[in-house]
């Protein structure tokens, strides 16, 4: 019952999660094809991006797709923002809207972010977040399709892969129980998140790039 609590608490909040969320689209989305499923980026803090795609989730009249928790790197019942998040998945449709919304371990909302898919079909998909999002340290991250919430947007079917291999980068715990395979092997949703550098880390950046134009 704890599990189908914290879904339904999640689903709760469905409506105030995209009052406000930015939608992005053109340069800030890219889609690669669908085995270009691997390379870690710099200040990753949750991968699972390496494994193959296994199976799908998907919700037929648009709404609530899927959701898998983590435990990243980061500092333990902290939160961090990230600037760039990746999964493996698509729509049916182009110019659809999918949204994805974060949560801690007690299911309280902490931000969102929607964007509009650029081609039918599957495959990878990064999100560069021009505004940083915030998420938990371990929390839930929940998958939404358009369902008529934004009349001006088509109805979205949306789609997330699932993996049977274990992250590469953090850690989770196979909520809600997700498993394919006989026998039945535990799955994972393909998705990566990569933090907002911290201050020290821009400035040695910013001094190594000093140094290449010094010596040209």
């Amino acid at each position: 019952m704890k599990k189908l609590s914290a879904i339904v608490m999640v689903l709760a909040f469905a409506s105030v999660a995209f009052a406000d969320a930015p939608i992005y689209s053109g340069a800030a989305v890219t889609f690669e094809p669908l085995d270009a499923v691997s390379g870690l980026r710099a200040g990753v803090i949750y991968s699972n991006m390496t494994g193959a795609a296994y199976s799908v989730s998907a919700e037929a009249t648009g709404g609530v797709v899927s959701a898998d928790d983590y435990d990243s790197i980061s500092t333990a019942g902290a939160t961090t923002q990230i600037e760039q998040f990746r999964f493996v998945g698509g729509a049916d449709v182009a110019g659809g809207v999918i949204f994805f919304t974060f949560f801690d371990s007690a299911s309280n909302l902490l931000d969102s972010f929607g964007f509009l898919t650029n081609q039918a079909g599957y495959g990878t998909y990064t999100i560069t977040l021009n505004t940083p999002v915030t998420v938990a340290d371990a929390g839930t991250v929940q998958m939404w399709g358009n369902n008529g919430y934004f009349p001006s947007y088509p109805i979205t079917v949306g789609t997330w892969f699932l993996t049977p291999d274990a992250p590469t980068v953090g850690t989770t715990t196979d909520w809600p129980g997700y498993a394919g395979g006989d026998p039945p092997v535990p799955l994972n949703h393909n998705f990566e998140m990569t933090e907002v550098p911290e201050p020290a880390t821009l400035a040695l950046l910013g001094l190594g790039a000093l140094a290449l134009i010094r010596r040209r």
